[in-house]
């Protein structure tokens, strides 16, 4: 809700970038949004607890504000040192090897003894129904 308007437009609102620790630490034009181990004292913090921030009428849950506050808290640590070019770190590595962002490659065609096999499809359909009825009678 924040990266809209603090990293991902041109122009960062209030000079503000969040998407890496390191320049929350630095901040914007109002100085530093987040003092690691204070929320009480972090910028941060005081804007998503009086609801200033984010703007507008979508406000974060209690849960989420707890997260934040309890992350401040803990000292803003991150799973791994933050990349020197603030772009690469759109996706974790974790992200990235989700599925969906894998390379398309044609899977091989398995052989099934028994079935005779006219085409590609029909190989997997019998791969299929013989994984199934290994399952079933198990």
């Amino acid at each position: 809700m924040c990266f809209q308007c603090h990293g991902e437009e041109e122009e960062l609102h209030g000079g503000l970038d969040l998407r890496l620790v390191r320049l929350m630490k630095a901040g914007g034009d109002s100085g530093g949004s987040i003092v690691p181990g204070k929320a009480d004292v972090s910028l941060l913090w005081k804007r998503i607890e009086s609801d200033e921030m984010p703007e507008g009428t979508k406000k974060l849950s209690p849960v989420q504000k707890n997260l934040i506050r309890e992350w401040i808290e803990a000292g803003c640590k991150t799973l791994r040192a933050e990349p020197e070019i603030v772009e690469d770190a759109r996706y974790t590595p974790e992200e990235l090897s989700f599925w969906a962002f894998q390379p398309i490659v044609s899977p091989e065609i398995p052989s099934i003894d028994g079935y005779e096999i006219k085409n590609p499809i029909e190989a997997f359909v019998a791969w299929m129904l013989s994984r199934f009825a290994i399952l079933f009678w198990q």
